[in-house]
């Protein structure tokens, strides 16, 4: 997915780069002679942005096909101009400027734009990323059309980065615009209520394992996304005999142990900052306490 196309084109030279940049989607146009269009990807502030101009005409994915076979991303798409009609196995939703959704590749979808559309995908590739969007899963093709709280944030945010792509030299939103999404997906806080202590363990544990990456992860921040009181997620994690911070120490020493033995061509720093590790001489003292050795030691062997 980088490539461009910068000028607008015939439907043949867009058709070619929606395959290259938005595979497993495929273009089609009921009057192809008379399609103009762009589609063209760029990077700004850590955000990889596919921008489609498109006359009436249609995108759709399959991704049991060989074209889509493999293909696994996230796009969130905001509606610029035009109006866009996604159809989906469970339903279909109306876009007009304004709204957002949240795409996934693996699922079967069409989307009819109208002349003179205007749209912007966010993609996320990362495989932290895609574990982190993976909790939304009930969220792909729901519009999201919030006026106000953090959609409306994450719409601002996307317009500001749009309209000033090429001086955000060295700004990283990517983290920010996942955030924002995972709060647009929160449900409103409820009372607290009473936890399933197995099953709540389980999709605790989960819920770690995708927020690895992130050095702030903190019991406070996993309490809030639950909705439950610090002292039922304490609760929770006492059935296995850890606090809830104690857990978070435990899943990041064995993800970095994993990589360690798994990824011979990843270097140390780098598995113990996608971890969660502030700095690799903390990495290794935590790693050394835990397991006996050094991390270095744990790779000896790997080809």
């Amino acid at each position: 997915m980088i490539s461009s196309v910068s000028a607008l084109a015939d439907f043949d030279t867009c058709a070619r780069a929606v395959d290259r940049i938005c595979r497993p989607y495929r273009l089609a146009a009921p009057r192809a002679s008379e399609f103009r269009g762009r589609v063209r990807n760029f990077t700004a502030a850590g955000l990889n942005i596919t921008e489609l101009k498109l006359g009436r005409s249609r995108m759709s994915q399959e991704p049991g096909t060989p074209a889509g076979s493999g293909v696994t991303y996230f796009s969130l798409v905001f509606q610029a101009c035009g109006a866009a009609r996604i159809q989906l196995r469970s339903g279909a939703e109306l876009l007009v400027p304004g709204d957002l959704v949240l795409m996934d590749s693996r699922a079967a979808a069409s989307v009819d734009v109208s002349e003179g559309t205007q749209q912007y995908a966010v993609n996320f590739f990362r495989t932290e990323d895609l574990a982190r969007l993976e909790e939304l899963r009930f969220m792909p093709g729901r519009r999201i059309t919030q006026a106000a709280g953090p959609a409306a944030v994450l719409r601002d945010m996307l317009q500001s980065v749009i309209r000033s792509a090429g001086q955000l030299d060295g700004v990283d939103l990517l983290g920010s615009a996942i955030d924002l999404l995972e709060a647009t997906a929160r449900p409103k806080p409820v009372a607290a209520r009473s936890l399933n202590c197995a099953a709540d363990l389980d999709a605790v544990t989960r819920h770690i394992d995708a927020h690895l990456h992130r050095p702030t992860l903190c019991p406070r921040q996993i309490a809030s996304h639950f909705n439950v009181s610090l002292r039922q997620l304490y609760r929770i994690t006492s059935t296995c005999g850890t606090t809830p911070a104690a857990l978070i120490w435990k899943q990041r020493l064995l993800r970095a142990r994993q990589r360690l033995q798994s990824e011979h061509r990843a270097t140390i720093t780098r598995i113990a900052y996608e971890c969660g590790f502030k700095d690799s001489a903390h990495f290794t003292r935590a790693y050394r306490r835990t397991f006996g050795e050094a991390p270095s030691i744990s790779r000896k062997g790997l080809p």
